[in-house]
């Protein structure tokens, strides 16, 4: 179409339906790929139409099918139960249980429906892909198949018949899987695919057809029924090379003279400005986009005129939190992921908790149901959970219970101390049901439970005032899943264990969303990449153009190989971008404004590139009208407000805290922390910040080095103050296992560490230890040893020059050796480290020095203390036993020397005066370090806002 008096797509349709069919509208269809077009192709009419008119009968691709066809779209979860009848049927006693089909049975639907949309002889398929698994076969093994193998390929061969067998079951009960319904429409005759009241459709926007809707389509258009309305650019459609005209100019070789495409020249003719906006994480592009938005209107520009469009669609709320003020009204209709929503993570969590404490309780041989206290926190403290309890007494009792485990380092607990909380209110039974055993075959049971929560759950959030709209929506989304979930298993009598059960709701809950309702044609518009087909505004703010989001990576949850998807014309990967890449593309002709923000940060979603598409963009069109900028944070107007760094002056409560500090002593491990972030040392050692210390049941690296400490300790121990001994040290090897487990199993509260990844780790720390013993007895064969301390502790003093302060500088050296005429001060390290990190040059400013850091302190501290102690000592050698490291001895290079003599004391008390001096400079306050790296492991991550 070309018709340069109207800037839209809808405008030129409008004035096209107006100019053919002014006194006739109501006679003719307009079809259009989705649903939101409708809206505003009504309102361009009624603003063109200069009387009162009729409006045509409006359809999305989807209703048109469903309409014409007569047959019920059956939902997934119907599909799901149908498809198992027809399977199992069909294999009888061979066939899966409902357990294991639900595995496969959606990738199933799935290839049925795609086959029904793409291919027209499904038979020539199925034929193909069974010869071509046994191939697969006999190429594996020339010889006799074994049952398995014979088995899997009567599957193959029989899927022909259950695809043929699962058409007619439902069709028998009036029911269609999407493809079902468009085949029907493709081998209707014409003239049946008309109603009587209308003599004309109109299908507009379309681009990549599927094969069912390009031949129902080109049987109307061949009959002259319908027509077909094509919104192209020639800059796309006439390059052979464009993915983004790809379909458009299959269709125009395929159609011939039965349609024309003329394309319009707006991408290369129209001026426009592009901004490719660059932002570190999903947090500082909403906010770009929100401030972009604020931008736009207070330079007078419509809102009407203004599209906020998600390609990732999972950033809605947090988009909706940073909307600029000036928006004051918005038109969603995207709708939110309901597997995002705090519902279906409260959901998740119960199923887990179920799971894993049915399991734990078998596992102890324990009639009563057994959970563990991280399970158990993390469910108590549920934002909704928290929410639903509330205030009162029993709020109080949930506390008090918490804090007692807490304190007392419980890893599990029997539930029914904990449903006796609840046992006492009528109103929280539900909860009190989620503490009661359950049969590992009874999925019902648990889905029955978990309607009666949801239920009582949606019930106080109604009633409570303040309650939080998304939340109650995802609630009630929730409980929806669950009643319909509950629906089909009582109406088709399956049964299902509860890890089966878990998988089907998680499944459901995937394919689920969240509404959002308001004036379709007010306020700012927000919606996901497939909501702009066929609509178009001059201002377009994009977010997450990223690439793996626009276009979406490799997918492939089919039975189908590739090859043969490829061979039967089937949708690859290439397809889908193609399709985007048309979507995109299609957006940028009629705009005057763009901004695609993209993250630049890696993640589990993006690889941190701008997406292929805003590179091609900014490659092609440079030559053209467009107006390319690039921006990245935080170089310019455009971006977020620039992070507010936390700042906390010292104020007399924090210098008596510091000074009193001093007094007692600050420890390497303090003075490092205040190297690496001011802000996490004031928590941490001046407000005293405690972070969870929760008992787990499983090991972890900081205990497993816990325990090679003390065995270590206590394997050495009667050599301190003598020479070590190499055959009693190789002797000592054989009680390391006892040793070990004993220190392992202390260290989670006297839990088993004999079976899974806890004996894996006994094992580790075991071999670490044994090994490390083994290469200290044949290094005694040349070099002696004698032992002068273990678990020493440390301190001196230090003076601080310009405030006078003194400071108690303390540690505790893992062991204290002489070998030869070498006083050793060693550190004994499970994790990795590297040597060449062990070094200090203190010419050279520490900024500009590539070294560990943090265990340089150490040992200079350890060195620093030991000399001041002993005044007879002339020099020590500081090092870290690097257990896991072949050479095990790691001495410190300071100034090129791997031995610290008493003349260099001045300079390691220079460097530790340097370290601490903005500790006791009272006008230099607490504030967040800008280096990102540090926040990646700090308990107080969350609490600087820098989770993202």
């Amino acid at each position: 179409m070309q018709n340069q008096q109207f800037d839209t797509f809808i405008d030129q349709l409008a004035a096209m339906l107006l100019g053919k069919h002014a006194h006739e509208l109501d006679k003719i269809a307009v079809v259009f790929p989705n649903r939101r077009a409708s809206v505003f192709l009504r309102k361009a009419i009624a603003r063109q139409s200069q009387s009162y008119t009729w409006s045509p009968v409006i359809f999305s691709t989807q209703d048109f099918v469903k309409d014409r066809s007569k047959l019920e779209i059956a939902d997934p979860q119907d599909l799901l139960f149908e498809l198992y009848e027809a399977y199992h049927q069909r294999f009888g006693e061979q066939a899966d249980e409902f357990d294991q089909f639900i595995q496969w049975g959606g990738s199933l639907v799935h290839d049925f429906n795609e086959i029904d949309l793409y291919v027209e002889k499904p038979e020539a398929l199925f034929s193909y892909l069974s010869e071509a698994k046994a191939i697969e076969l006999w190429a594996e093994n020339m010889g006799e198949l074994s049952v398995m193998q014979k088995q899997y390929l009567h599957f193959w061969n029989t899927l022909s018949q259950l695809y043929f067998d699962f058409r007619a079951l439902l069709l028998s009960k009036a029911k269609a899987y999407p493809g079902m319904a468009y085949r029907k429409l493709a081998e209707m005759h014409a003239v049946d695919l008309m109603k009587a009241e209308q003599q004309h459709i109109y299908f507009a926007g379309f681009n990549a057809l599927n094969k069912a809707e390009e031949q129902f389509m080109k049987k109307l258009c061949k009959e002259n029924l319908a027509e077909m309305i094509w919104d192209a650019d020639a800059y796309y459609f006439d390059n052979p090379m464009h993915e983004a005209g790809l379909f458009l100019r299959n269709i125009k070789n395929s159609w011939k003279d039965i349609i024309s495409i003329i394309p319009e020249q707006q991408l290369q003719q129209r001026k426009r400005v592009v901004h490719a906006v660059g932002q570190a994480k999903h947090m500082a592009q909403v906010q770009t986009a929100g401030k972009i938005v604020s931008k736009l209107i207070n330079e007078g520009k419509p809102i009407s005129d203004i599209a906020l469009v998600l390609a990732d669609e999972s950033l809605l709320p947090a988009q909706l939190e940073h909307l600029p003020p000036e928006v004051k009204a918005v038109n969603i209709t995207m709708g939110f992921p309901l597997h995002a929503s705090a519902a279906s993570v409260l959901l998740r969590s119960i199923l887990r908790f179920i799971i894993d404490s049915n399991r734990l309780s078998n596992r102890l041989q324990s009639k009563d149901l057994v959970c563990y206290t991280p399970q158990l926190k993390k469910l108590l403290t549920h934002t909704l959970c928290r929410q639903w309890i509330g205030t009162g007494k029993l709020n109080s009792s949930i506390e008090a219970f918490l804090a007692k485990i807490q304190a007392e380092k419980t890893i599990y607990v029997n539930a029914s101390s904990v449903a006796s909380l609840f046992a006492a209110e009528e109103a929280f039974q539900a909860f009190g049901e989620l503490f009661e055993p359950i049969s590992a075959h009874d999925g019902k049971t648990m889905i029955e439970r978990m309607l009666h929560f949801f239920n009582q759950l949606l019930k106080t959030l109604h009633e409570h005032p303040q309650a939080d709209h998304l939340e109650t929506e995802s609630v009630f989304g929730v409980k929806n899943v669950l009643q319909i979930s509950k629906l089909y298993f009582d109406k088709y009598e399956r049964s299902i264990g509860i890890m089966a059960m878990e998988q089907w709701l998680n499944q459901q809950l995937k394919g689920g969303n969240i509404p959002f309702y308001g004036e379709p044609l007010e306020g700012l518009q927000i919606m996901g990449m497939l909501e702009t087909r066929c609509l178009d505004f001059k201002y377009i703010v994009m977010v997450s153009v990223n690439e793996e989001i626009l276009p979406k990576g490799k997918s492939n949850n089919s039975f189908i190989p590739l090859d043969i998807r490829k061979k039967f014309g089937l949708p690859v990967f290439n397809d889908s971008d193609a399709v985007f890449s048309y979507h995109f593309y299609r957006l940028m002709q009629r705009c005057d404004e763009a901004f695609l923000i993209y993250n630049t940060e890696p993640d589990e979603l993006g690889k941190g590139e701008a997406s292929r598409f805003v590179l091609q963009l900014f490659q092609e069109m440079k030559d053209f009208n467009t107006v390319l900028y690039k921006h990245l944070a935080p170089s310019d107007e455009l971006v977020a407000d620039k992070e507010q760094v936390i700042i906390i002056p010292k104020d007399i409560a924090s210098i008596e805290r510091i000074e009193s500090l001093a007094d007692y002593g600050i420890s390497p491990s303090a003075i490092n922390t205040f190297q690496a972030c001011s802000l996490r040392y004031y928590f941490k050692y001046i407000l005293k910040v405690k972070t969870n210390d929760e008992a787990d049941e499983q090991v972890g690296m900081d205990e497993l080095g816990t325990a090679v400490h003390n065995a270590l300790e206590h394997i050495y121990k009667p050599f301190i103050s003598k020479h070590l001994n190499a055959k009693k040290l190789e002797t000592s090897r054989d009680e390391l296992q006892t040793l070990i487990y004993k220190e392992l199993s202390q260290a989670i509260g006297g839990k088993r560490i004999d079976f899974g990844r806890n004996k894996l780790y006994a094992i580790v720390a075991e071999r670490l230890a044994s090994n490390f013993l083994k290469f200290e007895s044949e290094e005694l064969a040349t070099n002696e040893t004698s032992l002068i301390g273990l678990e020493t502790e440390l301190k001196a003093v230090l003076t601080l020059p310009k405030s006078n302060h003194t400071i108690t500088i303390k540690g505790k050296a893992d062991r204290i050796d002489r070998r030869g005429d070498v006083i050793r001060i060693i550190d004994y390290k499970t994790g990795s480290v590297k040597e060449k990190s062990l070094k200090l040059d203190t010419s050279i400013e520490l900024n500009d020095q590539k070294n560990d850091l943090p265990k340089v302190i150490q040992l200079l501290c350890y060195a620093y203390i030991y000399l001041k102690e002993n005044e007879d000592v002339n020099a020590v050698q500081p090092a870290i036993f690097g257990l896991r490291q072949r050479n095990y001895t790691m001495p410190l290079l300071f100034n090129d020397s791997l031995i610290i003599s008493r003349e260099e004391l001045p300079l390691i008390e220079k460097l530790l005066q340097d370290l601490l001096a903005p500790l006791f400079d009272f006008n230099i306050p607490f504030y967040q370090t800008d280096d990102h790296e540090q926040c990646k492991y700090c308990d107080f991550i969350a609490v600087c806002n820098r989770m993202t």
